[in-house]
């Protein structure tokens, strides 16, 4: 999993060149794109979903989302995080207990979730220059311990 994590941080040096936009383009409300969306394990795929993201402190996020699978399960997944690497509690996921968080740029950011101390999910979330797509490209282990490579898009929606 580490060399998930790895491949990851390099294929987001990428974004590193990008320019800012005036404020903080992650804050806000986010809503799942099913059509755009790309999944390796077809399970993963989500019937509807939105994620929120606020400014806590001076580099710190308060994470919230509402997660709809196709199987009627429902996820509300929390959390507050610094972006310094460190693990911080997340909430409402039997998937995930912490979450690492490390800001990229100005438009991105790079999250490690983890159970029970082992990554399981490493996560690049870009928002594009115009500010109205965020991209996040996931890498990790599905329920039955094989890789999964995802791509989820999410389009702004009331900030």
């Amino acid at each position: 999993m580490r060399s998930i994590a790895a491949a990851l941080i390099i294929s987001a040096s990428t974004v590193l060149s990008s320019s800012a936009a005036d404020s903080d383009p992650v804050m806000g409300v986010w809503l799942y794109k099913p059509a755009q969306s790309q999944y390796s394990d077809a399970a993963q795929a989500l019937e509807r979903a939105f994620a929120k993201y606020e400014p806590d402190g001076n580099s710190g996020i308060r994470f919230s989302s509402e997660i709809h699978r196709k199987d009627g399960s429902v996820i509300r997944r929390t959390w507050t995080a610094n972006t310094d690497g460190t693990d911080h509690p997340v909430e409402g996921d039997e998937a995930f207990d912490a979450v690492a968080v490390r800001r990229i740029n100005t438009r991105a950011f790079f999250f490690l979730y983890k159970k029970a101390g082992r990554i399981v999910s490493a996560q690049v979330r870009d928002v594009s220059a115009d500010g109205r797509t965020m991209t996040l490209t996931q890498l990790g282990v599905n329920a039955s311990g094989a890789t999964t490579n995802n791509v989820v898009i999410f389009e702004r929606g009331e900030k």
